[in-house]
């Protein structure tokens, strides 16, 4: 299964700032499968993507319950 890198992410965020809070949603969304896999590798890399989106991007509160996956 072929996963977004955040350097994929990164450059998805600069082509698409028309429409970034959609691609964000999108984003989000696969952060949420990768951090609910087995993989640690995919995990890792979904930490990452979500602490830059976190950083740069998505401004308002994250749903606390959404970490409850990974720190369970």
């Amino acid at each position: 299964m072929w996963e977004r890198t955040l350097q994929d992410l990164i450059r998805g965020l600069r082509a698409n700032k028309n429409d970034e809070s959609k691609f964000i949603g999108q984003a989000m969304d696969e952060i949420r499968r990768e951090i609910k896999s087995k993989d640690m590798e995919l995990k890792a890399g979904a930490v990452m993507k979500l602490t830059y989106v976190r950083c740069s991007y998505y401004r308002p509160a994250l749903n606390l319950t959404f970490f409850c996956s990974w720190t369970c």
